[in-house]
């Protein structure tokens, strides 16, 4: 397993979260309740990293790359788009 490329995927994923979030506060509609197209990322996000963990070794690819996997979702639950679940 390449835990370096699974790490970058997951800085894909929290960019471009972050890139949208920021286009949603430039636009004012981050506060409008869940928008749409957050929505849409999330669950685009959610279904990439459950295609990149392994479900019968999640405890060993959150061991090898937990710096990474904490500081990409340490503020969401990417499923249900809640904050500050971990």
């Amino acid at each position: 397993m390449d835990y370096k490329r699974i790490a970058e995927n997951i800085i894909d994923l929290k960019n471009a979260d972050l890139a949208l979030r920021e286009k949603l506060i430039q636009s004012r509609q981050l506060s409008k309740g869940y928008n749409e197209e957050m929505k849409e990322l999330h669950n685009r996000n959610a279904k990439i990293l459950s295609d990149i963990i392994d479900k019968k070794n999640i405890y060993q690819f959150l061991a090898k790359i937990k710096d990474f996997t904490y500081f990409c979702i340490e503020d969401y639950d990417i499923v249900n788009g809640n904050k500050n679940v971990l």
